[in-house]
């Protein structure tokens, strides 16, 4: 069964619900366990700075998957298929230890976006202006140090000069020769409680552990992080939030580009009206007797569905961004 609703709660804030049902008895499909068990606290949250614009986090058992290919493999009723199949993950478990990996895997992902908008980077002429500073974070949730373990290999064996620094008392693996970029890029890999931390530089990994030790207050304390939680149940599986800074930010970026070069055949439309106020907090609960997507945002239901399903101004910006900034930077 599927029900879906809508309304208005404050000026310009909408309350958007859909829920798919099915019985607590007959949850044993893979479409119920794939994406979560049952409703958490987002831990990603405790680590977001006051000025992230875009965050999401998603929940994926990576072990059950692989518990399931071979099955499909041996469902499809060719013999050859399934052969092949096992002898790639033989390769890749002898390669990386894939399955191994799989299990030290804690199902958790998240990636987020600040703008700083105290630094400010200028945009080419043909477009005008400029934007706040732009920072990348993402987030891994282990449940040992298998996965670290081969991420550090990797980096010592490679030629990219990293070197250990502490970053508020924390280790850190630094690129110590920052990436030709208009906007400050050089990586920084470290661990925060079960999780494994990528910064874009050694500023943004300082904001991220301030936030999660609470010597910073950080996005959740924000106005708009607020009027947006407001009657909202922060526990879930999956976690969306885009501030309204993101739209402003990217939508005349897009508006430009797309005066300039038009949109291949074929390429979905984008509404540029919502983009440029894209604001919206949401989650997705996985519960005993369904799936419940909840939000609260500027736009209703379909919109707000479209806007955290597709995050489509803000790809195709951040893919036209780059090279416009590479332009600014160039003498």
């Amino acid at each position: 069964g599927v029900g879906m609703s809508s309304f208005e709660f404050e000026k310009g804030l909408h309350r958007n619900k859909a829920v798919i049902h099915h019985f607590p008895d007959k949850s044993t499909g893979k479409l119920w366990s794939l994406f979560g068990s049952e409703p958490h606290e987002i831990d990603m949250l405790k680590m977001l700075p006051a000025d992230t614009a875009l965050a999401l986090s998603h929940e994926f058992n990576a072990k059950a998957l692989m518990e399931w290919l071979p099955e499909l493999a041996k469902a499809s009723g060719d013999e050859a298929i399934e052969a092949q199949f096992d002898q790639a993950m033989q390769m890749a478990d002898m390669m990386i230890g894939l399955r191994d990996l799989a299990g030290s895997f804690g199902n958790q992902v998240g990636l987020f976006v600040t703008l700083d908008a105290e630094n400010t980077i200028p945009l080419p002429p043909e477009i005008g202006g400029e934007i706040p500073t732009p920072g990348l974070g993402l987030v891994m949730k282990v449940k040992d140090d298998k996965i670290a373990d081969m991420v550090l290999i990797a980096l010592e064996a490679s030629p990219i000069p990293f070197e250990k620094q502490s970053i508020e008392g924390i280790e850190a693996h630094v690129l110590t020769e920052p990436a030709p970029t208009p906007f400050p890029l050089a990586p920084a890999l470290f661990k925060l409680d079960d999780y494994i931390v990528a910064a874009s530089n050694t500023e943004l990994a300082a904001k991220i552990i301030a936030t999660h030790r609470g010597d910073e207050a950080g996005l959740t304390g924000t106005d708009e992080f607020q009027r947006l939680a407001k009657g909202l149940d922060l526990k879930g599986n999956h976690f969306f939030f885009a501030s309204e800074l993101i739209g402003k930010t990217v939508a005349p970026i897009i508006e430009a580009a797309m005066e300039t070069q038009s949109l291949p055949p074929g390429f979905p439309e984008i509404d540029l009206k919502t983009a440029y106020n894209m604001q919206m907090l949401g989650l997705v609960r996985m519960e005993a007797d369904g799936i419940i997507f909840e939000n609260h945002s500027t736009s209703e239901l379909v919109n707000s569905v479209a806007m955290q399903a597709g995050v489509v101004p803000v790809a195709v910006g951040a893919g036209m961004l780059l090279p416009a900034l590479a332009k600014a930077k160039a003498p």
